[in-house]
C-alpha cells in the first residue's frame, strides 16, 4: 500500500499543503499534518468492512460527540463524501486525539485512573443504548460464539487441564445476559489516555466502527483481558504485576457501575467474559496459522501462544480474580 499526497487530496480545503508519516508499524494508517498544524488520521480500508456501515460509523459517533464522549468524529471530504477512493480502496480521515502510553494499574492514582476507564465504558454503554436508529451491523452472541463455535475447534491439549474443569460454570455465566448495541473492539489502543492536572483522564474513545448488538458486559471483560495480558507479559521482569492487576480489578467494575448499571449476573461474567475472549482470540489465530482463514500469518502464531499462556493464568487464578471483580462492589 502506498499512501501519498494522492491520498488526501479530497480533503484539501481543510489539510491544506498537507505532509503524511507512517504511524507505527501499521500499513493501513498514516499521520497527517494539516497546513495549520493539526494532525489527523488517514485510514485505508479494503474492499469488506469489519461490522458497521461507514454511514452508521458516522452516525453512531456524532451521536456520542453530542452526549459529550471524547470521540474522534470523520472528517468529510470537500465533496460531502465520508471517504475517498472507489470500493477497492477507500480512505477515512479523523482528528488524532491526545494520548499518552500509560498503565491505569501503575499510574500515581491507579485506583482513579481504572475508575475513570470502567466509567467511560460505562458511559459509552449508556449512550449506545439511546442511540435512536437501527445499525446494520452483525451480532456478538458470547455464550454462541465462544462455546458453541470457538472452543470446540481448539485442540483439548490445549484446553483440556485449564478451561475444561470449569467450561460449565463459565458457559452459564456468559448464558442470558441482556444485550444492546456495543463497541465491539473494546481494547486499551482504543481507549485514549493522557494525564491532566495529575490525573490520568480518558482523552479518546476510537475505532467505534464494529458496533455488533451483543452483550454489554464483553466490552468491559475484553479490556480487561487485553490488560491482563500486559500484566503477565510483564510479570517476568515485575514479579508483582500480577498482582497490582488483580488488586485493580475492582476498581474498573466500580468506575463502570458509577455510571451503568451491572446485575449481580453481569458482574458474575466479567472474569468468565476474559476467558472467552481469549478463547476466541487463540482460535482465531489457529484458523489462521492452519490456512482456514486466509489473512496475513504474521503474529499470530505469537498470539497463540501468549493467548494460551492466559487461559491458564486466568483459569489458576480464577477464585482471586473473582474475589477482586467484588471486592468494590459495596464501596
Amino acid at each position: 500500500m502506498a499512501m501519498d499526497r494522492r491520498s488526501v487530496e479530497a480533503w484539501q480545503s481543510v489539510l491544506g499543503c498537507a505532509t503524511l508519516s507512517p504511524w507505527q508499524d501499521r500499513s493501513d494508517l498514516a499521520l497527517v499534518t494539516a497546513e495549520d498544524g493539526r494532525t489527523y488520521m488517514l485510514k485505508e480500508h479494503g474492499p469488506w468492512r469489519n461490522g458497521a456501515s461507514l454511514a452508521d460509523e458516522y452516525r453512531v459517533q456524532l451521536h456520542l460527540h453530542a452526549a459529550g464522549l471524547p470521540v474522534s468524529v470523520l472528517v468529510v471530504t470537500d465533496e460531502g463524501r465520508l471517504a475517498a477512493g472507489d470500493a477497492t480502496t477507500s480512505y477515512t480521515l479523523s482528528p488524532v486525539l491526545p494520548a499518552e502510553e500509560i498503565d491505569p494499574e501503575l499510574a500515581d492514582d491507579a485506583a482513579g485512573a481504572c475508575r475513570r476507564v470502567g466509567e467511560i465504558i460505562g458511559r459509552l454503554h449508556v449512550e449506545l443504548a439511546r442511540y435512536p436508529w437501527p445499525v446494520s451491523s452483525f451480532r456478538h452472541e458470547l455464550k454462541q460464539r465462544t462455546f458453541g463455535e470457538a472452543y470446540p475447534r481448539l485442540p483439548r491439549a490445549w484446553t483440556g487441564r485449564t478451561v475444561e474443569p470449569i467450561r460449565a460454570q463459565l458457559t452459564a455465566a456468559v448464558t442470558g445476559l441482556s444485550t444492546q448495541l456495543i463497541h465491539g473492539d473494546c481494547s486499551p489502543g482504543n481507549i485514549l489516555l493522557r494525564t491532566q492536572r495529575s490525573e490520568v483522564v480518558v482523552s479518546g474513545l476510537i475505532d467505534i466502527d464494529h458496533l455488533p448488538v451483543g452483550q454489554p458486559i464483553y466490552d468491559l471483560g475484553y479490556y480487561l483481558g487485553a490488560r491482563a495480558r500486559t500484566a503477565v507479559s510483564a510479570s517476568a521482569i515485575q514479579p508483582d504485576r500480577c498482582a497490582v492487576f488483580v488488586s485493580r480489578l475492582g476498581d474498573y467494575v466500580a468506575g463502570y457501575r458509577t455510571r451503568n448499571r451491572l446485575t449481580s449476573r453481569e458482574i458474575s461474567a466479567v472474569i468468565p467474559t476474559m476467558i472467552a475472549a481469549e478463547i476466541t482470540s487463540v482460535e482465531w489465530s489457529n484458523q489462521i496459522l492452519t490456512g482456514q482463514i486466509d489473512r496475513d500469518p504474521r503474529g499470530h502464531e505469537e498470539n497463540v501462544s501468549t493467548g494460551l499462556q492466559m487461559l491458564s493464568w486466568l483459569c489458576e487464578n480464577f477464585d482471586s480474580l473473582n474475589a477482586s471483580v467484588y471486592s468494590r462492589v459495596q464501596t
